[in-house]
């Protein structure tokens, strides 16, 4: 087993995967080009995949492990409440194609299939077959210890389909590794245990840590229709919260900025003009935008409240910043209160707090 490690993350429980799994595995460098993919960008890959199918089709068990090999084999050890196994993972495809592939990313030209690339399903199934013989062959061998797993990545002419998958299971390949997963090549689609006696194809197409955007749509459509048995309830509670902070994020965002613009207005009088009342009068109307999408924001806009506080200490470095005045100019903490307010009044300006909150 491997003593060095690429990284090494712990997946706590259900309502914790998506944070725990993050961006690991999620993209892949280009083909070609000095941000070339590496061997470890696609071993990710292949393992967020494979993560994603074993927790929708519930037989991933939480808490788990994932210890990435740094140079030692099998590239993966998978540690939960079962004990300790290996992971390796690997990729089938003809060398000709993968290096027309190559070349084609390397001249930024588009990949097309032509009748000479020869490809037929039992073509795509010998190429699956021997990635497999080959992993079988190292593992009788001696170079992974058991008990050990196998993930494929399918890097051939086309996509998987039932029909192939069935037909890569033969007699030599048996009994060797715990089990056999294909990965397809769009990342949408894992066959787990393709040699067992049932491959299962798992679509992980609309699972939200592969697609947002078709996730949210499934969402919508299982409460429209009444299917809230579909529902991701873990992942569902986890964006409405997202949302509530998002909100927050961007009061707070606008508020740095009308801050900072009001804070240069008062301390630099001397280049005052009406592009600057503009300006002000515009971060006014994003922040009474935001206020008006969610009116329980307004009772974060008090001058001795936390968000407020937070976004003055932020708003004053950035004015420190752009006007080149020495801190002492500006005030320590926020001074929009009632007594600015009158004292503003006197002097015909507004004050932009009370301003807000009065919208």
């Amino acid at each position: 087993m491997a003593e060095t490690y690429r990284w090494t993350r712990t997946f706590s429980e259900g309502g914790t995967f998506s944070d725990d799994l993050g961006s690991l595995g999620i993209w892949v460098g280009p083909k070609a080009g000095t941000a070339r993919r590496t061997q470890g960008q696609k071993e990710d890959y292949v393992l967020r995949r494979l993560l994603i199918a074993w927790k929708r089709r519930g037989s991933l068990r939480l808490p788990l492990t994932v210890h990435a090999s740094d140079q030692a084999a099998p590239d993966f050890l998978l540690q939960d409440a079962g004990g300790c196994r290996g992971l390796e993972v690997t990729e089938a495809g003809a060398e000709a194609h993968q290096r027309r592939m190559t070349g084609m990313a390397r001249e930024e030209r588009e990949t097309w299939l032509v009748s000479e690339d020869g490809w037929t399903p039992s073509h795509i199934v010998q190429q699956l077959r021997a990635a497999i013989r080959s992993k079988v062959k190292a593992l009788d061998a001696g170079k992974y210890s058991r008990p050990c797993e196998l993930a494929v990545y399918n890097n051939t002419e086309d996509a998987l389909d039932d029909e192939t998958v069935k037909c890569v299971k033969e007699p030599g390949l048996l009994g060797r590794f715990e089990a056999v997963h294909l990965v397809d090549c769009d990342g949408n689609r894992v066959y787990a245990d393709v040699l067992g006696d049932v491959p299962e194809r798992i679509d992980i197409s609309a699972d939200y840590d592969v697609d947002l955007a078709r996730w949210t749509l499934d969402q919508i459509d299982f409460m429209r229709r009444g299917k809230l048995d579909r529902l991701d309830v873990d992942n569902l509670i986890e964006e409405l919260d997202a949302l509530g902070r998002r909100d927050r994020r961007e009061l707070r965002s606008r508020l740095i900025d009308l801050f900072a613009h009001v804070l240069k207005w008062q301390f630099q009088p001397q280049r005052r003009s009406g592009s600057w009342v503009s300006t002000i009068e515009n971060s006014c109307d994003e922040v009474a935008g935001l206020v008006e999408d969610s009116p329980s924001l307004r009772r974060l806009l008090h001058p001795s409240g936390d968000l407020v506080g937070k976004a003055f200490v932020s708003a004053r470095s950035r004015a420190i910043r752009e006007t080149g005045l020495s801190p002492e100019s500006f005030p320590d903490a926020c001074p929009w209160d009632e007594e600015l307010e009158r004292a503003c009044e006197e002097r015909g300006e507004a004050d932009p707090l009370h301003e807000l909150r009065q919208r």
